[in-house]
């Protein structure tokens, strides 16, 4: 599946785009400080600028649950 980046990417959004639990996406975006792009209430919404930076944390977090 590919981004799109005219529907708003949420958390939960994103985890089922990319196929990766909830948490642990929240996780890589706490741990690297990657805040949202714009809110709609308490919901976080994420621009597509913002998804390289995304799928690296993702990436060092996943690195660094096997040392």
């Amino acid at each position: 599946m590919q981004e799109n980046p005219t529907q708003p990417m949420t958390v939960t959004s994103l985890s089922r785009l990319w196929g990766i639990p909830v948490h642990r996406l929240r996780y890589a975006l706490q741990r690297y400080r990657i805040e949202p792009a714009t809110r709609a209430g308490i919901v976080g919404i994420y621009s597509a600028d913002q998804l390289p930076s995304i799928r690296s944390a993702l990436a060092r977090v996943k690195a660094s649950r096997r040392t």
